[in-house]
């Protein structure tokens, strides 16, 4: 009976050992702490620093020639302490008036008139062409000096054509003066001998001057009629 017992606990025995190596053999394996985060995961790169730029190397600045004068400031140089208006000159623009008002036409002009010199042509004195400034005394007349409307007769002299002048005044008569050739020179010619008696011009032109002589060179030609006498 014992040897019976101990039979049947033996094949339990061993049929319960073989259950437990089944069950340990279907089993999945157990896993490791070390891998709870999935294998393949890729850890986040980290952001690389950018380079820095490097600074902008400085100019060097220019120096002032010693020889050469100092170059003015700007009209908007904070240093020179100056504004454009307070730099360029006061009479250059016409600025408005002191109640603010703008100027006048009038005002315009007679401030380019200061600013401009202009040659004032020669004038003569009285209803004839008198004696121009220095003339009667034998002075000659400058260089680019303009004449108007003198009254003359055309005459002539040795080579040139002459002019001579009609004069009020017969203590101090103005010399005769040689005319340059031109188209207005050959007309007075021209109707000089056509004409039976002598023919005045009211005339007006340039003066120039070579080797101590005046010359004029014509630039406007009149021919002045002769008043007809009604008594005859």
């Amino acid at each position: 009976m014992r040897h019976i017992m101990l039979v049947g606990s033996m094949v339990l025995f061993l049929v319960g050992a073989e259950r437990i190596a089944r069950a340990q053999h279907e089993a999945p394996p157990p896993k490791k702490s070390g891998d709870s985060a999935p294998k393949h995961e890729k850890k986040p790169e980290e952001a690389k620093p950018m380079p820095a730029k490097p600074a902008p190397a400085k100019k060097p600045e220019a120096k002032p020639d010693a020889a050469s004068p100092q170059e003015e400031h700007s009209p908007m140089d904070p240093a020179a302490g100056k504004t454009e208006a307070d730099v360029a000159p006061k009479e250059s623009v016409p600025a408005a008036g002191r109640d603010g008002h703008a100027p006048t036409q009038e005002e315009i002009i007679q401030m380019f008139k200061k600013q401009t010199p202009v040659d004032e042509p020669v004038r003569p004195v009285g209803a004839t062409a008198a004696a121009g400034d220095g003339t009667p005394d034998g002075s000659l007349l400058r260089e680019g000096q303009y004449i108007t409307d003198y009254v003359g007769r055309l005459s002539e002299e040795g080579p040139w054509r002459m002019l001579r002048f009609e004069s009020d005044s017969a203590a101090a008569p103005m010399a005769p003066i040689r005319l340059l050739p031109n188209q207005l020179l050959e007309r007075m010619v021209r109707e000089t001998e056509a004409a039976s008696e002598g023919v005045l011009y009211v005339v007006s032109g340039e003066v120039t001057m070579f080797e101590s002589e005046n010359y004029l060179l014509l630039r406007k030609v009149l021919r002045r009629k002769t008043p007809v006498n009604l008594e005859r």
